[in-house]
């Protein structure tokens, strides 16, 4: 086989390989400092500063390391971002998952964050995209009996939602 040969053959594998990775891959997790980006901005609803303020942005913080908590699964998979499902994965310096961000409740973005701009409407770009709206359903994967920390009383879904509360510009 020529050099040439040999170079246009790697390419192909590696552009192959590259392709089935991409393609099998389930919508990856690209952090809610990505979301910020566009979020943070008027015309994108201000919603990063609402959930700064909100318990979500500070969960992984409200875990004793003491106890073992910031290690422990039962805790990691409400306190993180995409915990046992692509996300955050304990001690992973590269990517910035701790907390409950935007992709805990809408669901994985990199692939939103890529063609959104492009698509006829938001919602289009939601479902063609894998993203949800989270709903009463969404909050109760982590507000439910096996949370160590319910209240006693029963969980309110629109008294709850009314604290993190946040819209997109309706344009």
């Amino acid at each position: 086989m020529t050099k040439a040969r040999e170079l246009w053959f790697a390419i192909l594998l590696g552009l192959a390989v590259y392709c089935l990775v991409v393609l099998a891959a389930d919508h990856a997790y690209i952090g809610g400092s990505k979301c910020m980006m566009c979020h943070k901005l008027a015309k994108g609803g201000e919603v990063w500063q609402v959930w700064e303020g909100t318990a979500h942005a500070k969960a992984f913080e409200s875990l004793s390391v003491e106890k073992g908590d910031t290690e422990n699964p039962k805790c990691l998979k409400c306190h993180t971002t995409g915990y046992a499902a692509g996300g955050y994965v304990p001690g992973d310096t590269t990517m910035n998952l701790k907390g409950v961000q935007c992709e805990a409740c809408h669901g994985a973005g990199a692939d939103y964050k890529l063609t959104h701009s492009k698509a006829e409407t938001r919602e289009k770009a939601y479902a063609e995209q894998g993203l949800m709206k989270p709903d009463e359903k969404t909050c109760l994967g982590c507000h439910n009996e096996e949370n160590p920390n319910q209240p006693a009383e029963p969980w309110n879904y629109e008294k709850m939602w009314a604290k993190i509360e946040h819209h997109l510009p309706t344009e």
